[in-house]
């Protein structure tokens, strides 16, 4: 029953903080750029998405917890909180 609380907590947090859905669909977005050296014939541009990826990733990841946390805690999580988050944690990550 507590895997079905947790689905029940996180469907409530993404229901109200969009924002969540919208880093979710750029985390799972970003991940699939392995495959983009199949699309483009330039070992240099696909080697240039992958390390801006790496960059990216750590930043994304880390405002989509910190606002999946306030959003579960019931505090703020807006736009702003993501930003300030990911800036905090990006080091971190």
């Amino acid at each position: 029953m507590v895997i079905v609380s947790a689905f029940k907590d996180g469907f409530t947090a993404l229901r109200a903080n969009p924002i969540l859905l919208i880093a979710g669909l750029l985390v799972g977005a970003g991940s699939q750029l392995q495959y983009v050296d199949h699309l483009i014939e330039s070992p240099y541009l696909s080697a240039g998405v992958s390390l801006a990826w790496l960059i990216v990733f750590p930043f994304v990841i880390g405002g989509f917890i910190g606002t999946a946390r306030a959003a579960i805690g019931g505090t703020d999580a807006s736009l702003t909180h993501f930003f300030t988050v990911a800036r905090t944690h990006y080091l971190r990550l």
